[in-house]
This record gives structure tokens, sequence and C-alpha cells, in this order.
């Protein structure tokens, strides 16, 4: 008798891998499911397709510590632990992919869509393209931060000042050429657009990408109303 159960499985993408776009990165890890013994459930009809979902995608060149797939499987044909599980599709991956955790969710645990609303990034900034002058206080202080956004569907203007919930300067980087680190709390939902991309726009005038060793790096994946 089949039993459905959902895996979770958290891992990082690091360093090159960082270049690897969304649909790529799906396709290596449910490759590396498919080869690994994970009983992995899939779709019914001509082209069956894994029973697996996705954390809301990072932009090309953005790296993470926090990226989280769900997985259906049947525990029924289970023959390993979620730990054994987690070594052998370390052993699938590519360099930068580490599976950092694996684990059995409970029956009625929420989705990944309804677990997590918050994200905390971190971004690196080189001291030449850095706000200065109070220019970051001033950016905060404004009530609507309206940009245009541009997405498969064209291009809108947007107001991302709801959707950021706190923005700080950490610290200067020792590193040379030197650095400053800020701290970006993201308020996650459709109805909230802000991005990162959209934040460093709205604050320095150009996209990111634009600001050679300018960094983006996704720490955590959260829900303010508690651990998930």
């Amino acid at each position: 008798m089949m039993l459905r159960r959902t895996l979770r499985i958290r891992y990082s993408k690091i360093g090159p891998l960082r270049f690897v776009g969304h649909l790529d990165m799906t396709r290596i890890l449910t490759r590396a499911i498919a080869r690994s013994s994970i009983p992995a459930l899939y779709s019914q009809g001509f082209s069956p397709h894994m029973r697996i979902s996705f954390t809301p995608p990072l932009s090309l060149g953005m790296s993470s510590a926090c990226e989280y797939l769900d997985l259906q499987i049947d525990e029924a044909e289970a023959m390993n632990t979620p730990d054994e599980w987690r070594v052998e599709l370390q052993g699938y991956g590519p360099e930068g992919l580490t599976i950092q955790e694996v684990r059995l969710l409970d029956e009625n645990a929420p989705s990944l869509a309804e677990s997590f609303d918050r994200a905390h990034y971190q971004i690196t900034i080189p001291e030449e393209y850095a706000p200065t002058n109070g220019k970051l206080a001033r950016f905060l202080q404004q009530t609507s931060m309206c940009i245009e956004k541009r997405s498969k569907h064209g291009v809108k203007t947007v107001d991302i000042r709801p959707g950021i919930e706190l923005l700080k300067k950490l610290d200067t980087g020792t590193e040379k050429p030197k650095s400053s680190v800020y701290e970006l709390i993201i308020i996650m939902g459709e109805s909230v657009p802000a991005t990162p991309a959209l934040v460093i726009k709205a604050l320095l005038g150009c996209e990111w990408k634009e600001l050679h060793g300018c960094r983006i790096h996704r720490s955590e994946l959260y829900s303010s109303a508690g651990p998930v």
C-alpha cells in the first residue's frame, strides 16, 4: 500500500553554480533524485513528471545558502533514512551544490509557498558605488518607491517600499578593493513585488549586474510566524 509523504530538501548554491539558471538547477536536482534510492512519485499520463516543487527562483548570478524543494515520495518503498538520502544526493551533485538537510514532513505540514514569507539577503557593494551622505537614510524615509519592473509579460511600474522590511549597512569588508555589506529583508508574496535587484535599482539607479563586484546572497528563508 502506498504511503504518500513529503520530503523537504534544503541545499545551497554557491560559487560558479550561481550562474546556472533555475531551470537547469531543477534538471540537475531531479536527475540526482532519479539516480538515488529515493522513491519519488510521478504524475500520470504520457509524459510523467516528478512531483516536486521549489522555492522562488534566484536571479542569475545570485548565490544562496537556503534553497528548498519539496518532493512527494512513497514512504512504504523507502529503504534508507533521510540522512542517507542526503549523502546519496550530495554524491550526484556538481561543485557548488551542498545538500544541507533532508527530512520528512508531518502529514499536515504547509507547502513551501505557505512556509516562508520572509527572505534574508546579504548584499556586497563595492565602496565606489555604495550610497553616501545619508542617501540610504533618505531612501528608507520614503513611503513609496515606484520603479519599472520587467517581466515576460512586459514592463510595469510597481511600488517596492511595502516589501522592504529592513535595509541597513552591516560593515565594510576588509578585502581589497573595499566593499560594504548590507542586510536586506524582503517580504515575500505575489502582492509584494520587491526583490533585491529592484531595491538596488531604486537605491543606486542602475542594475546590480552593472556594478562590478556587486554580490547578492540569499542567506535565509523563514516565516514571521515562527519556525518551519
